[in-house]
C-alpha cells in the first residue's frame, strides 16, 4: 500500500517538474479564470512541488524523522494528502 502512495507522488513531481515547462491549467477549456494561478509567477508548480516533495520525504523517511510523530499520525495524513490530491488535479 505505501509503495502505491510513493508512486504517486513520483508520478506528481514529475508532473510538477513538466509543468514549468509548458505551464497550462487542466480546466483552461472551461474558464480563462484559473490563469493567475499559472501566470507570471508558478504558483500551482511551486505548491505542487512543495506538497509532492513533503509527501515523498514523509514516505521515504530519514532516521531521525521515523521516530518523531508526525511520521506516525494519521490525522496529519488525512490532512495533506488530499490537498495535495487537489492540487494534483488542478496541475493535469
Amino acid at each position: 500500500m505505501r509503495q502505491t502512495y510513493s508512486n504517486n507522488i513520483l508520478d506528481q513531481c514529475l508532473a510538477t517538474v513538466l509543468g514549468f515547462i509548458n505551464p497550462k491549467v487542466f480546466f483552461d477549456v472551461i474558464t480563462n479564470r484559473l490563469d493567475g494561478v499559472v501566470f507570471p509567477i508558478l504558483y500551482l508548480q511551486v505548491g505542487n512541488l512543495v506538497l509532492g516533495l513533503f509527501i515523498l520525504t514523509w514516505e521515504w523517511p530519514l532516521g531521525f524523522l521515523r521516530r518523531s510523530w508526525i511520521y506516525h499520525s494519521y490525522t496529519v495524513r488525512f490532512i495533506c494528502l488530499p490537498l495535495a490530491a487537489i492540487a494534483a488535479v488542478f496541475l493535469y
